[in-house]
């Protein structure tokens, strides 16, 4: 049995609604940056006193949490998964152009979004894992105080093949070469700001007492997150103007591609999961313990991971309209988990001590995802599918029960079996997948 062709859209009106949804949270962080700097302005010996009343309270650990001047928290994890999200549309980009492109030259350019999707993969990594803000002091490269240097040269190389890449790739699509340039000025522009910041500190009067000037602050974050946005704006802008066919309609270009389902399968199970979990085994061994204040490299797997799996699910639910609650179910348990790891909040003290309240909150929260997955596994599909969502129920359990140390490493392999639960929500045998870009909106 076959399944029926499945047709992916991408609108002139959903890359907007991409664009202007990302757009709005970056100034909202921004804003909540801001508002903190405040704070701390007007409370400069510590805002949270005894004698600080609750609601204060709650509103100023909301503020932490949406900062983008500190590590370990939904705004960071933001900051990653915006990375994340341009990633994902340059292999979407290198898909369409490979099986679409006639020339040799043609899909031998294609690769370089390949190069696009891992720079930015690594810069999603390295936001959740903060590893750019140690790295030139723990390379070791012809001397001292030279590891700095190395780094930099590393940031100008990549800048530098972006913007060739753009210049060769993009010279028919001007919008979209714009946006790369903008956006790899923005990022190239992110050192300077870093060692202007370091300077000043270090030249400081009493570098003890030596805040960031809020304004700087803004300009560094900012800059960092609209250079992402600028990149999702140009790879968007491709998508949708992409020269396939000149036979083909102006107002609607398709583009096919088939994937035999057991392939998939056997990919996912004996190169994707496995990659993934050395991965982490590597990271877990490399990165023993992290400086505090610093971020926590293993959070990143499960959270791309669940972050993926709401990605596709919501793409489903405005889609597959049989399935819209399944996808639904998905995609609130994926982003909830997604931010709850990558934001390090499941390490929050209160989740790990021996009271009742601990108890009860991981009683309620693994009830709720109980019910969710009796829901989201009926009766009607495959034996497969039950018993990828079974252990994912199991894994996810078991990473709120065990030491925090291991959480990470338990919900990385529930991510992994929600992601295979989702990717079986439907029984077939065959995965047929027919790409359409539409300017209509």
């Amino acid at each position: 049995m076959t399944s029926q062709p499945h047709t992916f859209r991408v609108s002139l009106q959903q890359a907007k609604v991409i664009l202007c949804t990302s757009a709005g949270l970056n100034i909202f962080f921004l804003f909540t940056t801001w508002i903190l700097t405040q704070y701390d302005r007007y409370y400069p010996d510590g805002y949270l006193t005894e004698s600080t009343a609750l609601p204060s309270k709650i509103t100023y650990l909301l503020l932490l949490q949406c900062s983008l001047s500190f590590e370990n928290n939904i705004a960071t994890w933001y900051s990653s998964m915006l990375l994340l999200v341009v990633a994902f549309v340059a292999i979407i980009c290198f898909a369409v152009d490979y099986n679409h492109l006639d020339d040799w030259w043609g899909k031998i350019l294609s690769y370089g979004w390949i190069g696009i999707g891992l720079i930015f993969t690594l810069l999603s990594f390295d936001e959740i894992g903060s590893f750019h803000e140690t790295i030139g002091n723990s390379i070791d490269f012809a001397g001292n105080n030279n590891g700095w240097l190395f780094f930099y040269i590393i940031v100008a190389s990549v800048g530098t093949y972006i913007i060739l890449f753009g210049i060769i790739k993009l010279k028919n699509n001007l919008p979209s070469l714009i946006c790369i340039i903008l956006g790899t000025l923005l990022f190239l522009s992110n050192p300077i700001q870093e060692a202007f910041e370091i300077n000043t500190f270090k030249s400081s009067a009493n570098p003890a007492h030596w805040k960031r000037n809020p304004l700087l602050l803004l300009l560094e974050e900012g800059s960092e997150l609209f250079a992402t946005w600028f990149f999702l704006l140009a790879v968007l802008l491709y998508l949708l103007k992409i020269p396939i066919n000149k036979a083909i309609n102006n107002r609607l270009k398709t583009t096919k591609l088939s994937i035999a389902y057991e392939n998939f399968y056997q990919t996912l199970l004996y190169i994707i999961l496995p990659l993934i979990i050395l991965l982490f085994v590597i990271v877990e061994s490399a990165v023993k313990n992290t400086a505090e204040g610093s971020g926590n490299p293993k959070n990143w797997l499960p959270s791309m991971i669940f972050f993926t799996t709401f990605c596709i699910s919501t793409y489903g639910y405005f889609r597959d309209k049989v399935s819209i609650n399944h996808y639904a179910l998905f995609s609130i348990i994926s982003i909830f988990l997604s931010a709850l790891y990558g934001s390090n909040s499941y390490s929050l003290s209160f989740l790990w001590k021996n009271n009742e309240l601990c108890y009860i909150t991981k009683f309620f929260l693994i009830l709720l995802l109980s019910t969710a997955t009796i829901y989201i596994s009926p009766g009607r599909h495959r034996t497969i599918n039950k018993l990828f969502s079974l252990f994912w129920l199991l894994f996810i359990a078991s990473s709120f029960l065990i030491n925090r140390s291991m959480s990470p490493g338990f919900a990385l392999l529930a991510a992994l079996f929600l992601f295979a639960s989702l990717v079986f929500l439907k029984p077939a045998q065959h995965l047929t997948s027919v790409g359409t870009i539409s300017k209509m909106p």
